[in-house]
């Protein structure tokens, strides 16, 4: 899978995180439709682990309740980022320019 270039929405089941979500670090984000729901980074550990990880339970409350009620509906896209560095740089920049529905910062 290449770096730094977008994955396209992809279901958000267990089995389509496995097959396809990558174990590199990076961007990804969450989408309900056109609506963009959530944008979140892992840096210390893999896109991969780290969307098991909202599967289980979100830290984040109101993704959370997006996931219970509109899992079957909701798809995830993700960037993986080499430089990890950069990494809250980039969902920075794509809080600000996708304003997600959940996100507690928005970056104005």
């Amino acid at each position: 899978m290449a770096k730094n270039k977008w994955h396209g929405r992809t279901p958000f089941t267990l089995a389509h995180i496995h097959r396809y979500a990558p174990e590199l670090p990076g961007v990804y984000t969450f989408w309900f439709g056109g609506y963009c729901v959530y944008v979140g980074q892992s840096r210390k550990q893999s896109i991969r682990k780290r969307l098991i990880d909202h599967w289980q339970g979100s830290h984040n409350p109101a993704l959370s309740l997006w996931i219970k009620a509109k899992k079957d509906s909701l798809t995830v896209s993700w960037l993986p980022v080499e430089k990890v560095a950069i990494i809250p740089v980039v969902e920075k920049r794509c809080i600000q320019r996708l304003q997600p529905l959940t996100n507690v910062l928005r970056y104005q």
